[in-house]
């Protein structure tokens, strides 16, 4: 199991499972935001852009994550 790996219920996981919830989560909330504004009023296919604001807060989440690492710290004398 490498540092930046993380176990759950005895399965090794990868940080990009983590990062899929969290732009998951900023998807949801986004797409509350844009929906309170009235934003989806002027678009044609609503899932389509939901699915394109997943993908880009996604990209931009790994693109912003270092190498190697995941989101939270890695403990105190790790290896790495």
């Amino acid at each position: 199991m490498m540092a930046h790996d993380f176990l759950i219920g005895g399965v090794v996981l990868s940080p990009i499972v983590a990062q899929l919830l969290i732009a998951l989560l900023l998807t949801g909330l986004l797409s509350i935001l844009l929906r309170r504004l009235g934003f989806y009023r002027l678009v044609w296919h609503r899932p389509l852009v939901e699915l394109c604001l997943f993908c880009i807060l996604l990209g931009t989440i790994v693109a912003l994550t270092p190498d190697g690492q995941s989101l939270r710290d890695a403990p105190a004398g790790a290896a790495r």
